[in-house]
Parts: C-alpha cells; structure tokens; sequence
C-alpha cells in the first residue's frame, strides 16, 4: 500500500514545483509497534528520490521517517 500510494501521488505531482512531502497517518497501540519505519527501508530508492520529506502521525506523536540530511557542521 505504501509503495502504490507514494507511486500515486508521485504521478498527481507530476511537473508542479515545490517540496514535496507525504505524511503518512497509523492507527498503533504504541509508536514502538509501526511498520512504516521498516517498509519504507524496502523502497526503490528511485521512489523515494522525489520526496523531500515523509513523516509518520501515530499514537499522537509525529516522527520523520525520510528527511533531508542535517548540514554539515564546520570545524577549525
């Protein structure tokens, strides 16, 4: 479902300009128990390389599941 769903979207968003983020929403008992974390990690790279940013909203926490990478911290 995740993989159609982004696939989905992907082909709506098709041309338009901006970011582009998904948010993914899950009924759990506890944050611990979600499987999105593990089924995104199956993911053709190449699906996931449109997306600026996919959050997940479960058991009234949210949490980044693919983001961009932090900047680099400069040393000396």
């Amino acid at each position: 479902l995740l993989r159609r769903g982004l696939r989905g979207a992907s082909a709506q968003l098709e041309g338009e300009a901006g970011p582009r983020i998904a948010v993914l929403v899950s009924v759990v008992a506890q944050f611990e128990s979600e499987l999105a974390s593990i089924a995104l990690r199956g993911l053709d790279p190449v699906l996931l390389g449109g997306w600026d940013c996919i959050a997940l909203l479960a058991d009234g926490e949210a949490r980044p599941l693919l983001g961009p990478s932090p900047p680099l911290e400069r040393t000396g």
